[in-house]
């Protein structure tokens, strides 16, 4: 599952030094080199890490976690659960999710 798999990624202690973001002087948060927070850096990489994650199940359930998420029980939301799931735009989601070229993203 996706917890289990975000469970596994906490063995990496790289991800961790996203999570000391210190203060600098002017009590901003820190800043990475590109200009982001090292907040959004870990967000950034993290969801690197769930895209391929998604990828690697495009047979199964991967299309609808890399286009849909997960809900509160880390299980993907399916076509069907997204009138009840808050996604914007859900529109395109579910346009992305039906023609999307998957072939294409197999081959990676």
């Amino acid at each position: 599952t996706l917890k289990n798999f975000w469970e596994d990624l906490q063995a990496f202690p790289e991800l961790h030094l996203y999570l000391l973001d210190k203060t600098t002087e002017s009590n901003n948060a820190s800043k990475s080199s590109s200009g982001r927070t090292i907040g959004d850096e870990h967000q950034r990489t993290v969801g690197a890490f769930f895209a391929i994650y998604w990828l690697m199940r495009i047979g199964s359930d991967g299309k609808d976690g890399f286009s849909f998420g997960v809900d509160q029980d880390w299980k993907p939301i399916t076509r069907t659960g997204v009138d009840g799931a808050s996604l914007y735009p859900k529109e395109n989601r579910i346009k992305f999710r039906d023609q999307g070229n998957w072939d294409h993203f197999q081959r990676l």
